[in-house]
């Protein structure tokens, strides 16, 4: 598989990236209203329960819903990466990278994310708290650095690690940026910061679906990373060219 970078890929895949991050934040809050039955403040990347919970001792199902989600769309896209189909291995590229594997890798290991919040929460005083902690980083990096290496063993660019680098770490900043800083910014100064559904406010909603449109609209780019799916339509075109000639 080689990667082939161009601006419309960059733009749709963007809006891949805005689009499942959203869905693993509202995979949380799904199971926060079921669990708790209540909504708390939250703005893109971070969210609270409500001032009382109905089952508070099932709270980690609300943490572990979010990265439940996101590996199952990694691993999904890494399977996808086997295909013969060009098409299917770059939408699988897409869709893997799209859900920030070296993110959740990367938050563990600095002692933050769902994944540990779920350890604080079972076993808040437990003796073996460092050993639980280290046994989730070990899981965390199993189920998100098994599909980085997947990848990183079919692409044929020339120094492929440098590919996965901006790929691990482009989508971090460009959240990081765009996200948490600009547009978080522009929530707390109060910009449609009503509630609509599952604690979310409108302007999330609102940008989360213009996401979602501009993607299914420009979706037939995403599986153009892989250059040749980007050059399939090419190859047809002279073909059916080529037959016209001779006949």
């Amino acid at each position: 598989m080689t990667l082939r970078l161009t601006a419309r890929y960059l733009f749709v895949f963007a809006l891949a990236l805005l689009v499942f991050t959203e869905l693993h934040e509202l995979a949380h809050l799904s199971v926060l209203g079921l669990v708790c039955g209540s909504f708390g403040p939250r703005d893109f990347n971070q969210w609270q329960s409500g001032p009382a919970c109905a089952h508070p001792a099932l709270g980690f199902l609300t943490s572990a819903a979010g990265p439940l989600f996101s590996y199952l769309m990694m691993w999904l896209g890494a399977t996808a990466l086997t295909s013969p189909d060009p098409k299917r291995r770059g939408l699988g590229f897409s869709l893997l990278f799209a859900n920030l594997p070296f993110a959740r890798l990367f938050t563990a290991l600095l002692g933050g994310g769902d994944e540990l919040t779920i350890i604080r929460t079972l076993w808040p005083d437990s003796p073996q708290l460092i050993l639980y902690k280290a046994l989730m980083i070990l899981l965390v990096a199993a189920l998100s650095g098994l599909p980085l290496w997947w990848a990183y063993r079919r692409l044929r660019n020339p120094r492929p690690w440098l590919w996965l680098l901006g790929f691990a770490l482009g989508p971090m900043l460009f959240e990081f940026g765009y996200l948490f800083r600009l547009l978080n910014g522009v929530l707390k100064a109060g910009v449609l910061a009503q509630p609509w559904a599952l604690g979310t406010p409108a302007f999330i909603w609102l940008h989360t679906a213009l996401c979602a449109a501009l993607l299914l609209t420009f979706r037939r780019y995403l599986p153009l990373i892989d250059a040749e799916a980007a050059s399939a339509p090419r190859d047809v075109t002279r073909q059916v060219v080529a037959s016209g000639v001779v006949g």
